[in-house]
């Protein structure tokens, strides 16, 4: 009887899903977050931090990378799988305000050659 009831409602999600009126994107399978929980590779995360060493940061918007995990830093986000940083997006909130000088809060210095460690990267932003 239990393996009918089973197979009653494995026919009715196929029968659903199949119409169109609802797609796998709305069903979260034993998720309770879209997000994996994932911490980032311990050398990609050294590379980030040498490559805030070597920035001036006058806004201080790179004093909140601490911690081990820097998937969950401001600007930077990692694949959910795996844990390697795929997006490093460091803007200036300034630049386009015509009431405050955007270059007082402009990130400057080095690019540290350790970015070249960060090889899953495939957009990166810094200003």
């Amino acid at each position: 009887m239990e393996g009918a009831i089973t197979s009653f409602w494995v026919l009715l999600l196929v029968l659903i899903l199949s119409s169109g009126f609802l797609h796998l994107e709305t069903i979260k399978f034993g998720l309770c977050s879209d997000t994996y929980n994932v911490s980032c590779i311990a050398g990609e995360r050294n590379a980030l931090l040498n490559l805030k060493q070597g920035l001036t940061d006058p806004s201080g918007r790179l004093s909140s990378w601490t911690g081990e995990n820097c998937c969950s830093w401001p600007g930077v986000r990692c694949r959910d799988q795996s844990g390697h940083v795929t997006k490093l997006k460091l803007r200036n909130l300034y630049s386009s305000s015509p009431d405050v000088d955007g270059t007082a809060y402009a990130l400057g210095g080095e690019i540290h050659p350790s970015l070249l460690h960060l090889k899953y990267l495939r957009y990166l932003v810094i200003n």
